[in-house]
């Protein structure tokens, strides 16, 4: 049995405090064993010092870093620049794939050849006589289902989410759903890479109200 020492450091993202921190510990292994004669003789890499092991690489990640990452509430002030809405009460919904939007009067017409759709929203909630309208390229038609597990099928549009100090593309169904809560529900797809929920809090960012 041949005995060997090997100081080891690992890194643990925390993307809470926007940055990695690092553990160190002492191995003490039999050099003669299958896991310990890979490592060495380079066939299982591990991360210590100087190298950074296989199964920690991110080169294949689509995630940012986790410094461009920003904590949101389960509820925030978004905006949707392209459809001209400065701010719109969003639910965080990470039960939901894609996001959506609670809109009525949808109709579709036909722009330079391609579809697009003219929808009314009422962005403030508990307000429906503010009426502001919107026109959008359709991206797709999709079958939703609820949370009620009822099915419908919807125009899905693609538009600039602005939240916090980040403004990218996302997918949108359009819903007309009286019902609900919440203007907006930002699903998970908007979320990944991009932001962290803390289910406990509201209203984190500060964004001007519409």
């Amino acid at each position: 049995m041949l005995i060997i020492q090997s100081t080891v450091r690992t890194m643990i993202v925390s993307p809470l405090q926007g940055g990695y921190c690092f553990h160190e510990y002492v191995l003490m292994m039999d050099a003669t064993t299958p896991f310990i004669h890979n490592l060495l003789s380079g066939t299982l890499t591990m991360m210590t010092d100087n190298h950074i092991s296989r199964a920690s690489r991110t080169e294949h990640s689509d995630l940012l870093p986790a410094k461009s990452m920003i904590l949101v509430g389960w509820r925030e002030w978004v905006g949707l620049p392209e459809l001209n809405i400065q701010a719109i009460k969003a639910k965080v919904d990470t039960g939901a794939r894609t996001s959506c939007l609670h809109t009525f009067g949808i109709e579709e017409y036909n722009k330079d050849g391609e579809k697009w759709v003219k929808f009314m929203i009422h962005p403030k909630q508990d307000n429906t006589i503010t009426k502001h309208e919107c026109h959008a390229k359709v991206f797709d038609m999709r079958t939703v289902r609820d949370s009620g597990g009822h099915e419908t099928y919807r125009y899905v549009i693609e538009t600039q989410l602005s939240v916090g100090n980040l403004c990218y593309t996302i997918e949108i169904t359009l819903t007309a759903r009286d019902n609900m809560q919440f203007r907006m529900l930002m699903g998970r797809t908007a979320m990944e890479g991009r932001l962290i929920v803390d289910p406990k809090a509201s209203f984190i960012l500060q964004v001007l109200q519409g």
